[in-house]
């Protein structure tokens, strides 16, 4: 059995390109014929982080149930073993690197935004810590590994416990979420800017993957899949034009339905890529550069923002250098970490191995 889903490793160097063009136009000095509305909505890295989570769900949820079909169980001590290889070792070297850059000059790194990051509670942290401005940036897409890792502590266990409920959980989840998020930034307002990224009102794209992963158990959702090749080109079409659009010209449309909204389309689209896909898809997604790139995509995640800072390469005007060097930093960091232990993983464990994601986090 293959241990990756090639056409899935595509999109994945889809939603890092969409961060990667969302980081640059925005600290890019000076921007020049990137200054317009259009190019700022269409390099968008909220959508890149979206696609990451769907992603994470999907095929997390995919697998367990792939385990539990072929065993009978869900290996839950194992499952956090393989999470804990796939996303700890590189995840710690970029955190170690930033308490070495230190000691020359900020990375933002303090006694809470250390403790909020190792632990995996970036997403709350600002209830307890307050980051340097140097932290905001080089710590700031923490917050989707956290929401991911407590997303892989919990989903396994409502699996085990509530195995006929779980679709109801995820849809449930999905339908919560935009309402947890309006209701929160009228009685909260202080909590407005962590609304995408807190565990209770940010995990609808995480479920979104989960829910079409269990619907497509069924056989009479994996036939009607195969007729959706259209509906999937329109998710595709609303993912990556018009939702950016919407969202730059309807104030509030992402944290009422846009993000949800998002979520659906990616799953629609995922499930579409993974069980239909057509020929051309399979040559553009599951061969060459946005293969590698999804394959690379985890560490490339976290290093770019060492180097797409606002105040970095890219407030100089410079563009090639700060791209190129994170790509290097991204290189490395699968050759020497993440490869390695992925095969550590392999070996250990029967099943195929489970891809992991920025999301991730975002």
């Amino acid at each position: 059995m293959k241990s990756r889903i090639d056409t899935l490793d595509g999109l994945r160097g889809i939603a890092i390109l969409l961060v990667l063009a969302g980081h640059t136009v925005a600290n890019l000095q000076p921007l020049g014929w990137l200054e317009t509305p259009w190019i700022r909505a269409l390099a968008n890295p909220g959508g890149g982080v979206r696609l990451f989570f769907v992603l994470s769900g999907y095929l997390i949820t995919h697998l367990l149930l792939q385990e539990q079909a072929a065993t009978g169980s869900i290996g839950l001590l194992q499952f956090y073993r393989r999470r804990a290889l796939r996303i700890w070792p590189a995840f710690y070297a970029y955190l170690l690197t930033l308490v070495l850059l230190a000691l020359w000059f900020p990375t933002g790194l303090n006694v809470g935004t250390f403790t909020a990051a190792a632990t995996f509670t970036w997403n709350y942290a600002s209830f307890w810590a307050v980051p340097p401005p140097e932290g905001t940036w080089n710590l700031g897409h923490l917050w989707t590994l956290a929401l991911e890792q407590q997303f892989y502590l919990l989903w396994p266990l409502a699996l085990i416990v509530f195995p006929r409920r779980a679709l109801w959980i995820a849809v449930a989840l999905v339908i919560w979420c935009p309402l947890a998020r309006v209701g929160t930034y009228y009685l909260f307002p202080a909590q407005r800017g962590l609304l995408a990224m807190m565990f209770h009102t940010g995990i609808d794209s995480l479920m979104a993957g989960c829910a079409a992963a269990l619907l497509l158990q069924s056989a009479a959702w994996r036939e009607r899949l195969l007729r959706c090749g259209r509906l999937a080109g329109s998710a595709a079409l609303w993912l990556l034009v018009l939702s950016p659009l919407a969202a730059l010209h309807v104030r509030g449309f992402g944290v009422s339905a846009g993000f949800t909204l998002d979520a659906a389309a990616a799953a629609l689209l995922i499930a579409w890529m993974h069980r239909a896909p057509p020929a051309w898809a399979q040559a553009l997604l599951g061969r060459g550069p946005l293969r590698m790139l999804g394959l690379i995509s985890y560490s490339l995640y976290l290093w770019q923002q060492l180097f797409l800072s606002p105040d970095g390469w890219l407030a100089q005007g410079r563009l090639l250098a700060p791209l190129l060097a994170a790509l290097a930093a991204a290189v490395l960091s699968y050759r020497l970490v993440e490869k390695p232990l992925l095969g550590l993983k392999d070996r250990r464990h029967r099943s195929p191995p489970l891809p992991g994601l920025p999301a991730k986090t975002a």
